[in-house]
């Protein structure tokens, strides 16, 4: 829904993102998307969103313990 739109503000504070921001990004690691489609859609390298992906394996990837958006 509206609440994981990737291109929202609350999910940088400048070039980083935010916590509700790693937060979608792993969501969208959820939904099955590819480190390029995360990249595009948070607006983000794709170094970063690769980053972000190692993380959310490290996590547990889709079993890992979802964090309130807020």
């Amino acid at each position: 829904g509206d609440e994981l739109d990737p291109k929202s503000p609350l999910n940088k504070h400048g070039a980083n993102l935010t916590p509700r921001g790693v937060e979608v990004c792993y969501r969208l690691f959820d939904g099955g998307k590819t480190r390029y489609a995360v990249a595009d859609a948070m607006g983000i390298s794709y170094g970063a969103a690769t980053h972000r992906f190692h993380a959310w394996e490290k996590l547990g990837g889709q079993k890992r313990k979802r964090q309130p958006l807020k």
